[in-house]
């Protein structure tokens, strides 16, 4: 899996079950579907040798493998795939329904069928017949993202284009989107008087001209944002442009350019489910990212909220600083959680002013010394030779 396409590409939590992870990834010749567990010792981690394989198949090129996966609002696990790379899709699997190369499948990994660690959903489109059952559409060539509304449960898709046109998909049960037959609306094979009778159109596309590469996001149900409600927010991965669209009553789209970010965007994050987080007994949430520019400054964000009231609770803040000082950045986020839970000031940045004792009896060391709150970074203020009984701070902190 040395392919820039290829590796680890999608992970997904059980809804009922948040010690059961699920995921997509490669080898050098497949794509493998599998369940992990949380290690019992050890439950933030996953058990690699728990690891059961629930499909798998040949992928017979390094790119096009699509990859994401995600539980839908019926609790069943929607899998996306490419067409299995190669310009054009020369061998035909976005239309071809015996393959699962270029569809989006669904499953139900809460049940067993014969010899297989899944079962099918009733309501799959060819689950009589005329294709693999697990393809719930198809016509897709390499669907980067999908996502749930989760106002109105509809599954919306991106799907990178081959040179002319990336696409956004509203799926539907059984639906064809086109691929080999049209790149987005337009003829791809043949290039001119293709047959488009019950090909689905996408709701949106766009050209060389914006960008080239397709990142799909989520319809925005947030609260800190309450203009972009409803817009399905997206980006193309080598512009960084960021976009919002929204259908309109008449069926009509309006897009929007929200920020010209600069830079690679694979991916994005969801509002917070704060039902998942219930189901694990959690109280309080704290999401963050980190980053390190071009200075080498590292910089922390994050966000805090109060599971069962489902609020969040004050702005998110940041953070700055040198690389070597990460560890007093992590001691401000933590004092900025502590005190917006519990009301009280500063605590973890604290330091520490000490008498280090050390040395036998006859030859007792009694340095005065200070150390960060958790006991690093230990600093002696004088030498041995000073007598010191008990340090004395000044009412404001900053001298001993």
């Amino acid at each position: 899996d040395d392919g820039n396409e290829e590796g680890l590409l999608g992970l997904a939590f059980h809804p009922k079950r948040p010690g059961e992870a699920y995921v997509n990834y490669t080898t050098d010749t497949h794509t493998i579907i599998s369940r992990l567990t949380a290690d019992a010792s050890n439950p933030g981690r996953l058990d690699p040798s728990s690891e059961v394989i629930l499909l798998t198949f040949k992928q017979p090129r390094s790119n096009h493998n699509g990859g994401h996966l995600a539980f839908g609002p019926d609790g069943m696990l929607y899998i996306a795939t490419g067409d299995g790379g190669g310009s054009g899709d020369p061998e035909g699997n976005g239309q071809n329904k015996n393959t699962l190369l270029g569809k989006i499948l669904r499953i139900d990994v809460d049940r067993k069928e014969g010899d297989r660690n899944y079962a099918i959903p009733a309501g799959n489109p060819f689950i009589r017949g005329g294709g693999a059952p697990e393809i719930y559409a198809y016509g897709r060539r390499n669907p980067w993202r999908f996502s749930f509304d989760v106002k109105t449960g509809q599954l919306w898709a991106a799907d990178v284009g081959q040179n002319k046109l990336e696409e956004i998909n509203i799926i539907e049960a059984g639906g064809n989107y086109g691929w080999n037959i049209r790149e987005g609306t337009a003829c791809y094979k043949p290039a001119k008087g293709c047959e488009s009778s019950g090909l689905i159109p996408p709701i949106f596309e766009y050209g060389r001209d914006k960008g080239v590469s397709i990142t799909g996001g989520y319809v925005y149900r947030g609260q800190q944002m309450p203009a972009l409600t409803g817009w399905y927010v997206y980006a193309d991965y080598a512009m960084g442009t960021i976009w919002g669209l929204r259908q309109l009553p008449d069926g009509k789209v309006e897009n929007r350019t929200l920020l010209e970010s600069r830079t690679q965007i694979t991916s994005f994050g969801s509002p917070v489910q704060y039902a998942d987080w219930k189901a694990i007994n959690a109280t309080g949430l704290v999401t963050g990212a980190v980053g390190v520019g071009s200075d080498g400054r590292v910089t922390v964000k994050f966000r805090l909220y109060d599971v069962f009231s489902e609020t969040e609770l004050g702005e998110g803040l940041q953070f700055g600083g040198a690389s070597g000082s990460w560890r007093r950045m992590a001691h401000k986020v933590a004092d900025a959680v502590y005190s917006r839970v519990t009301g009280e000031g500063p605590y973890f940045d604290s330091r520490v002013v000490f008498v280090s004792e050390s040395g036998p009896k006859a030859d007792r060391k009694k340095p005065l010394a200070v150390m960060d709150y958790d006991g690093a970074n230990v600093q002696y203020l004088t030498d041995s030779a000073a007598i010191v009984v008990a340090p004395r701070v000044s009412p404001d902190g900053t001298k001993v």
